[in-house]
């Protein structure tokens, strides 16, 4: 495994007058430099973030990113309503997840299908999923609601073909703190383990930044009612 180093630069975190904050940096990654803004801003459509990565190096470096919130709404995961627009999921190994293959989501629709809204229930989940349908500007949408539609939503662009989602089962079961407390909704720029992407069937969409080069990527999370 290369060394990871992180250096925050005097002055790059910096806030607005009211509704943005901006934090920056510069990882180091073996013989890699890559320079990561990142962007939280925050409005009446609810928080954004925007994630830019840029290769100071000499050479092509791969580059994968996401973020890791957990959705919520009232009362139990069992009972919120999941609605993901994705035809997709990755199958995994039972004892360390590490992936297999991409089978549409009817084949257990039951654990994986929510591309109507339905209840979770007690499905258990920590899979990633594909192939999003998205709106005319190119956005994806998951939302988690009650039986009365309040919760939350997560919105992100085309950059984040990918999103892992989890139900947060923790291996104590429901006495262990955060036990399905919440579910995980997180875009993802490629699949998990991206970095072997020569080892898999599919395409996992690991990125490859030119030197000089950048990438971006942006979610919004918001809360609806």
């Amino acid at each position: 495994m290369l060394p990871v180093t992180f250096r925050s630069e005097p002055g790059s975190a910096q806030r607005g007058a009211t509704d943005k904050g901006v934090t920056g940096g510069v990882i180091h990654v073996g013989p890699r430099g890559r320079d990561r803004e990142t962007t939280f801003a925050i409005g009446a459509d609810g928080l954004t973030q925007r994630v830019k990565a840029t290769n100071l190096s000499h050479d092509f470096a791969p580059w994968g990113t996401g973020p890791h919130p957990y959705l919520v709404a009232p009362g139990d995961l069992d009972d919120w309503t999941l609605t993901l627009p994705a035809a997709q999921v990755l199958t995994v190994t039972p004892d360390r997840l590490s992936p297999v293959g991409l089978q549409p989501v009817t084949a257990d629709a039951e654990r994986f299908d929510f591309r109507e809204p339905r209840t979770l229930g007690a499905v258990m989940i920590d899979h990633a999923y594909t192939d999003l349908v998205r709106d005319r500007d190119g956005l994806v949408t998951a939302r988690v609601t009650d039986a009365h539609g309040a919760g939350a939503a997560i919105t992100w662009d085309s950059r984040c073909p990918w999103v892992q989602i989890h139900t947060a089962d923790q291996p104590g079961g429901p006495d262990a703190p955060g036990h399905r407390a919440g579910l995980a909704v997180e875009p993802m720029t490629c699949a998990p383990d991206a970095f072997n992407d020569d080892s898999y069937p599919f395409d996992t969409g690991l990125g490859v930044i030119a030197p000089g080069d950048a990438h971006k990527a942006s979610w919004r999370i918001a809360a609806v009612s």
